[in-house]
């Protein structure tokens, strides 16, 4: 963690007040000059990435002290920060354009859990299976809401419904 007052800053400080010496004083405060009076772009980065500490609030309450915060170099982190964050996403584009029924499912979900339906297409879509069907229990994935499981059946075999997609 960074320190905003370093040690010997404060040393200064101290020796400037306690020190009657006039040679003394003006030692406190040429040393006291050599500090900077801006909080360095790296710091206000800190603040914002680690604690979510806003750059608004940071470079209020520096101005507050009397202190400038280096913009410049917080951009410049922020920057490389989005770089990296782009760079780690993945991308996976799900295409069901390979679907060419134009019929809507019927859904009947309200009414009743069990619906006998008539397969209307089957599409193989990298290592799953999409099964369209004129009517459906099964509420599809939309609004935020995640789409019902289950499980469909015919000529004596039980597949599973993993996931339910409404394909516009």
């Amino acid at each position: 963690m960074f320190r905003l007052f370093p040690k010997e800053f404060a040393e200064a400080i101290v020796q400037f007040e306690v020190d009657s010496n006039p040679t003394a004083k003006l030692a406190a405060i040429e040393k006291v000059k050599t500090f900077s009076t801006a909080l360095s772009g790296s710091a206000a980065f800190t603040l914002y990435d680690t604690y979510g500490f806003p750059l608004d609030l940071t470079e209020l309450m520096a101005r507050e002290r009397g202190l400038t915060v280096d913009k410049a170099g917080f951009e410049k982190l922020m920057e490389e920060q989005r770089a990296r964050a782009r760079a780690a996403q993945k991308k996976e584009v799900i295409s069901l354009s390979q679907i060419e029924t134009t019929t809507p499912t019927k859904f009947v979900g309200y009414e009743k859990l069990e619906v006998q339906a008539k397969v209307l297409e089957v599409v193989g879509l990298k290592e799953k299976t999409a099964v369209i069907l004129d009517t459906s229990a099964c509420y599809a994935e939309m609004g935020g809401q995640v789409g019902d499981t289950g499980e469909l059946s015919g000529s004596g075999q039980l597949w599973r419904v993993a996931n339910t997609q409404k394909v516009r």
